[in-house]
């Protein structure tokens, strides 16, 4: 399994922790922009770490500007802790990643990472969208990383902008993938637990006990200029890919996303579907 890295850069340290540097003279924007970049790098932080941080660890967390820039670092033992975990993922074989795991996946598309959110991105809109193209892009809550992990900070699914469109966020599944319902439908599905490797298995449960009429519209719409959509880690684009990208075959047009969740049997899992405008 890979990881993208962050960028870990030490400030000074007190006895009892972290330090952070003296006040600033800043406008409201620019607080606005401190507190964002902030929230940003604890759940980057707590993505890759798959736990909360504690109090003392946020204080190791240093945003200021500097030259008019935003910059942020992190200090010990914080990026001590962060550079341990990254270690423990590098060295992991591959053969532990759940999407390579089971003889039970090949009738859906499966997409799985070591944490963060994932994408649909409409295929027109591939060439606008850079996800962290550089281990200190994962910090910046300015890249399409952190908008993305901003975007689903509050919400399990949202909309992003992406160039002259918009795809659609997932918050941190621990595995996602595609198909289509008994009505022919494209939909995503967002895996958030299950109880043995068969997860075609489950997927297909899920799909047929939730009707299309028993769903409901989440109020976001997915458009597409032209066919096709990928199903990617949001990190990672549709060329350069570190856990593999799914490509969702779906017409073009506007669809409204349905969602609904499923729990029982296997496991639980939420369902977006999308349904044509004009169906």
């Amino acid at each position: 399994m890979r990881i993208i890295a962050l960028t870990l850069v030490g400030v000074v340290v007190g006895a009892y922790g972290c330090n952070r540097s003296g006040s600033q003279h800043l406008t409201p924007e620019q607080a606005r922009q401190l507190r964002a970049a902030h929230d940003a790098t604890v759940a980057s932080c707590e993505r890759l770490l798959g736990r909360p941080l504690t109090n003392e660890e946020k204080g190791c967390i240093h945003d200021e500007f500097k030259d008019g820039e935003l910059v942020g670092s992190v200090a010990p033992p914080l990026s001590d802790t962060l550079k341990a975990r990254q270690a423990h993922l590098l060295n992991q074989s591959p053969s532990t990643s759940p999407a390579a795991d089971s003889a039970a996946m090949s009738k859906y598309s499966y997409v799985a990472c070591d944490g963060g959110p994932h994408l649909l991105l409409p295929a027109a809109l591939a060439g606008a969208w850079s996800g962290a193209p550089s281990p200190a892009a994962v910090l910046n809550p300015a890249s399409d990383y952190g908008r993305a992990c901003a975007a689903a900070a509050h919400a399990q699914m949202a909309a992003i902008p992406v160039g002259n469109g918009s795809a659609l966020v997932f918050d941190n599944p621990p595995m996602s993938a595609w198909g289509t319902s008994s009505d022919g439908l494209v939909e995503v599905y967002y895996l958030k637990s299950w109880t043995d490797a068969d997860l075609d298995a489950l997927i297909t449960r899920a799909t047929a006990a939730l009707p299309t009429a028993s769903l409901k519209d989440s109020g976001n719409v997915f458009a597409l200029t032209q066919p096709d959509a990928f199903l990617l880690f949001a990190g990672d684009t549709p060329t350069n890919s570190a856990y593999g990208v799914a490509r969702v075959r779906i017409a073009s047009g506007t669809y409204h996303v349905l969602v609904g969740t499923y729990s029982g049997k296997g496991g639980s899992i939420t369902i977006y579907r999308l349904k044509p405008a004009k169906k």
